[in-house]
């Protein structure tokens, strides 16, 4: 099976919850609640490109309110639900308690929920990050889920103790699970429930995952993802702060190494994508892996938690991209302001605090940068002084073209950023539609398009990839982008990124090539 490492996000209620009373809950239903086939959970120690296809779900809980658990493998071989306190006690749920029998359980919630399911429910005394582990029945079955009709996302479906056959009792993954937080009034709060990373198994190649989820950065920056019929088998989804690394592994350090590019297997050298941490004690590192939450993450919830083993981050609002200054650039030859043909030179900048930038050049003079030869730098920046090479190219790799008159060229660093690493997802038929769904209190002007993309593909040949085949001054995803399809993605590292622009800084009177 075939790891397809991706991101992509969240989701409304079904029609059919509107027809229930107080049927809010989180966990599958949101996974299932914009069509597709179901994503079924697994949870077993093997590894995928160095990550545990473990599912770990993680959810904030204040002292007096419930946790209330379930899920459609409780009492099936192994098949257990065990919780975690922040202070790290651990805790099995009675095996006669918890068991999602029916999708209408599973749409419904826990009881007092019309049609709901009897749950496993804690009365919390400590606030803080409560993980939860649905177990699956069997951790050392490489099994696959079924693909019939009813592994459709809104199919009817049964366990097996009722005639059904979504969930066996000696396999690695599980069907249906919730997580319902409810306050001492017995009302549900959504956005609590999150996870680090989430392995899932869709069964099979030839089907469509359309699951919305949503991503909450460091920075408190929100982006939703939907999958919008993505192609993935196994596959394990993350988002982080750097995508790939070069060299592999450096990305803990106090400096950013994204390479902002994808590859092939075979190209990849030294570089990697930097695995899902388990979100312990990452308040102040550099990188970070960002939280997947199944419903917009709920604005109560402090900026910082406690949680077994130490502490995370949890929501704050988004902050204001960093400050550029002083752009400036010399050629080689020494020459302020311009370069020599074919030969280039060093553009610097200051920097107010650590991040990403783009170095946009206007080469065709037209006044518009980033589109036909534009050449478009991107790179990772630190506080204070930054220098960066240019080789005299264009974004097709000629000289650029010698011309008396000046051109256009300016910076822009950014705050909010995202990275999608994809590997080894086969097929990408209609693109995934990504959306930032908040902007910070002090705006760039004009209004950034929230449905932008950035990718760069030149590493991979072959197949049938997307169209641009680069896209560093951005596409909009509004009704999918980053498309490919004829296994194009097979054996590859895709990278799809975002972030929040800084107002652009020109170099005043621009640069010329002599």
């Amino acid at each position: 099976m075939k790891l397809k490492t991706l991101q992509f996000f969240s989701t409304v209620i079904l029609g059919l919850l509107a027809l229930m009373t107080s049927v809010w809950a989180e966990g599958s239903k949101e996974l299932v609640a914009s069509g597709g086939q179901r994503p079924f959970l697994e949870y077993r120690p093997t590894l995928l490109s160095g990550i545990p296809r473990k599912t770990i779900i993680r959810v904030y809980v204040q002292s007096g309110e419930t946790l209330n658990l379930g899920s459609s493998a409780t009492n099936l071989g192994a098949g257990v639900i065990t919780y975690t306190s922040p202070t790290g006690t651990a805790t099995n749920c009675a095996t006669s308690v918890g068991r999602i029998f029916t999708n209408v359980q599973e749409l419904a919630g826990p009881l007092p929920n019309t049609g709901g399911y009897t749950p496993c429910t804690v009365n919390v005394t400590q606030t803080g990050i409560w993980t939860i582990d649905f177990v699956s029945p069997d951790q050392n079955s490489a099994t696959n889920p079924p693909t019939g009709t009813e592994s459709n996302a809104n199919s009817t479906w049964t366990i097996p103790a009722l005639g059904g056959s979504i969930q066996p009792n000696n396999v690695g993954w599980v069907a249906a699970w919730d997580v319902t937080v409810r306050n001492s009034g017995g009302t549900a709060i959504l956005g609590r429930t999150y996870t680090n990373y989430i392995a899932m198994n869709m069964g099979g190649n030839s089907r469509s995952l359309s699951s919305k989820v949503y991503f909450q950065t460091r920075d408190g920056y929100l982006y939703s993802i939907d999958g919008n019929g993505l192609d993935p088998f196994g596959f394990i989804l993350f988002a982080n702060r750097a995508g790939i690394e070069n060299p592999a592994g450096t990305l803990n350090s106090a400096t950013l190494n994204s390479v902002f590019q994808s590859f092939e297997d075979a190209t990849l050298g030294g570089r990697g994508v930097l695995s899902p941490t388990i979100g312990v004690n990452d308040i102040t590192t550099t990188n970070n892996t960002h939280k997947l939450f199944f419903n917009i993450p709920d604005t109560t919830m402090p900026a910082t938690a406690s949680i077994s083993g130490g502490s995370t981050w949890l929501y704050q609002l988004p902050v204001t991209p960093p400050t550029p200054s002083n752009l400036t650039f010399t050629g080689i030859d020494g020459t302020a302001g311009q370069a020599g043909a074919g030969l280039g030179g060093t553009f610097t900048f200051n920097a107010s605090s650590p991040g990403s930038f783009q170095i946009t050049l206007d080469l065709n003079q037209n006044n518009i940068l980033g589109d036909g030869i534009d050449r478009v730098i991107p790179g990772t920046s630190v506080t204070g002084s930054n220098s960066i090479f240019w080789d005299g190219l264009d974004n097709v790799g000629n000289p650029a073209p010698v011309n008396a008159s000046s051109f256009k060229t300016a910076v822009e660093l950014y705050a909010g950023e995202i990275h999608f690493p994809l590997i080894d997802a086969e097929n990408n038929p209609t693109g995934l539609i990504f959306k930032r769904e908040n902007d910070p209190a002090l705006a760039t002007t004009p209004t950034p398009d929230p449905f932008t993309v950035y990718y760069n593909d030149t590493g991979i040949s072959g197949g049938t990839g997307p169209n641009p085949l680069t896209a560093l001054r951005g596409v909009s995803s509004a009704t999918g982008a980053h498309s490919f399809s004829n296994s194009w993605g097979d054996a590859a590292i895709i990278d799809t990124w975002a972030y929040y622009p800084s107002q652009r800084l020109e170099i005043p009177g621009g640069i010329t090539v002599a």
